[in-house]
């Protein structure tokens, strides 16, 4: 009874005793939570009718109602427990058990009020709280209930970019766990308010650049996200102007391509099987007519725009000469060779190393001083084409040949006297007679030389072309060609007539 006098004799409980102790148990009520009761025991003989009473004062303390709830989880979450334990008076101390052992015992375990745990994989695990009063720890009370921890996709995927106007692909490789089956919910966010339920997918940007693409996989609401990026890489696009109208010369090629974002890099085809990778090239063709450029632009990651042009050139005259060769003492002769074109005048233009100009189509011209000379032509037509060239050459110094010989009589010698000059250095000498003397010579190198000519028939006068080249070494000759006459021996010889007469005599 209570200590006003109250029975509570319900709430003891004795077990009969037998031939072994008994145990008498008493379950006090909430009600009397923090009182005093008196628990009394009346033993009778039943033989003898005697009895022996004996009791004692409990104090009933206040004990801990057990509660607490958690919910469901998916693998890798963190689980929160929330517990509702209540106790009127006093301090309670808990103990948790997460039926969790290869999360390690010290995760596996906590005395906290609240604690949070995250289960080691998915599953159902046995959660234990027990819960006590702090003063009075021996009498514990336990709640004992099981939480369920759901598997969860891993998400993979590949992302296959591409350039602006081509769709990007999305190949999805998420997995389930080994052993685990169901039906995965896909969710994809493009980065641009975009989404999509497929499993695999491809989508077109509206604008080239970089996206965040997350996609989300779920497995009956067990959801887990991976995020990648994505590029709808800037597409060039090609454009070119061309300046020009004849062959032959450099046609200028105006790079006018454009690009959002990145780089570009270039190939020109100019379809003579020649290209460049110059943005802004130059580029001769050899043929008139119809001619179609190609260009094509390629982003630094591939993307590519190509355009072409057509354009017609007109024909060009092709300027080249030829020349003589090139001495101080004589005219250089200038010939204008290469192609002029069909149907179409022509002005010439010479420029002899500033000494003389012409406009003659071929001319010739005396150079004042010896030396390295540049000439050049230039070749203009009246379809608005020209072409021009330089040749680069030295004028060489050159000897001036003359001489002095007398005719002569037979058997008398000629003199050959040297009247050749050069303006500066030593000459060399060629002489040739044009008839041989008695030793049969019939040339020298002297510079003034002597020559007896032999004639086959003395009485006969004869002429002979003598020839003297000067020489400059190292620079050009010249030579100059005259006659001796060698002349007859006067016949002095006479004969005499008589005439016999009949001699009368008186």
């Amino acid at each position: 009874m209570t200590e006003g006098g109250t029975d509570v004799s319900s709430d003891a409980n004795l077990t009969a005793p037998g031939s072994a102790k008994g145990i008498l148990d008493f379950d006090p009520s909430a009600t009397l939570a923090d009182s005093m009761v008196w628990l009394g025991l009346t033993v009778t003989d039943n033989n003898t009718g005697c009895d022996s009473t004996f009791g004692r004062w409990v104090y009933v303390p206040h004990t801990p109602a057990v509660d607490w709830i958690a919910p469901d989880g998916c693998d890798g979450d963190v689980v929160a427990f929330v517990n509702k334990t209540k106790q009127e008076k006093g301090a309670i101390e808990y103990s948790w058990d997460f039926g969790d052992p290869n999360s390690g015992t010290e995760n596996n375990m906590s005395t906290i009020s609240d604690p949070v745990h995250k289960f080691s994989t998915y599953g159902t695990y046995t959660i234990t709280m027990t819960a006590w009063n702090f003063d009075y720890p021996k009498f514990t009370y336990t709640k004992t209930a099981q939480v369920s921890i759901s598997p969860v996709p891993t998400v993979a995927y590949r992302v296959n970019n591409a350039c602006f106007g081509d769709a990007i692909t999305f190949v999805n490789m998420t997995t389930l766990p080994s052993g685990i089956t169901g039906t995965i919910d896909y969710t994809w966010n493009f980065g641009n308010g975009a989404t999509s339920k497929k499993k695999d997918e491809s989508y077109k940007y509206p604008a080239p650049g970089g996206y965040k693409v997350t996609l989300t996989a779920s497995l009956k609401g067990c959801a887990t996200s991976l995020t990648k990026n994505a590029n709808q890489f800037a597409k060039p696009v090609a454009d070119f102007s061309v300046s020009g109208k004849c062959n032959l010369e450099e046609i200028e090629f105006m790079n006018a391509s454009t690009i959002a974002i990145g780089n570009t890099g270039y190939n020109w085809t100019f379809n003579d099987g020649s290209v460049s990778n110059l943005s802004n090239p130059t580029h001769a063709f050899a043929t008139p007519g119809s001619h179609t450029v190609k260009l094509k632009a390629v982003s630094e990651f591939g993307c590519i725009d190509e355009t072409e042009r057509t354009f017609t050139l007109n024909e060009s005259p092709k300027a080249d000469f030829s020349y003589t060769d090139a001495c101080s003492e004589t005219a250089v002769e200038f010939t204008r060779e290469g192609s002029l074109p069909s149907g179409a005048n022509s002005i010439f233009e010479w420029d002899f190393d500033g000494e003389k100009v012409s406009t003659k189509e071929n001319d010739k011209h005396k150079f004042g001083t010896v030396g390295v000379k540049n000439v050049s032509l230039k070749v203009s037509s009246d379809n608005g084409c020209s072409d021009m060239i330089s040749k680069e050459f030295v004028v060489k110094l050159q000897a001036k040949a003359d001489f002095v010989a007398n005719n002569v009589c037979v058997g008398d010698e000629v003199v050959f006297t040297n009247n050749s000059e050069v303006a500066a250095g030593n000459l060399d000498y060629e002489w040739r007679f044009g008839g041989a003397n008695a030793a049969g010579v019939s040339t020298s190198t002297n510079t003034s030389p002597r020559h007896n000519y032999k004639l086959g028939d003395e009485s006969v006068t004869e002429s002979f072309r003598v020839t003297l080249l000067a020489l400059v070494p190292g620079g050009c000759s010249d030579s100059i060609a005259k006659t001796v006459t060698v002349n007859a021996k006067s016949d002095a010889s006479f004969t005499a007539s008589y005439k016999l007469e009949k001699l009368s005599y008186l």
